[in-house]
């Protein structure tokens, strides 16, 4: 469970399911198969914990920051409907304020 964090931009919670996104420097230095990987290790950790608490399971969507709603294809899913739900340039508004005030992408 060490050193998990150091990829996380932020993590969101939403109607029962964890949205957590990946910071800028590891969307772009991990390979597909790392990430993947870490997501395995992130799930496997957040599901133990909760089935052992609650015994009951989280669904968790993965993002990246470089991520940008108004950019995606419709019908593709993005980590920031995860989040949020609202018009997409709203979203992506929201996201890169919050990235302004607490720069959590650095």
């Amino acid at each position: 469970m060490a050193g998990l964090l150091h990829a996380i931009s932020m993590i969101g919670e939403r109607k029962g399911g964890v949205t957590i996104v990946f910071n800028s420097m590891s969307a772009a230095y991990l390979s597909e198969d790392q990430k993947s990987a870490y997501r395995e290790e992130v799930e496997k950790v957040i599901n133990d914990v909760v089935e052992a608490k609650y015994e009951d399971y989280w669904s968790i969507t993965f993002g990246e920051m470089t991520e940008t709603p108004s950019l995606a294809k419709t019908g593709h899913r993005i980590f920031h409907q995860s989040l949020i739900q609202d018009d997409v340039q709203k979203i992506e508004t929201y996201i890169r304020n919050i990235n302004n005030l607490w720069a959590v992408d650095s």
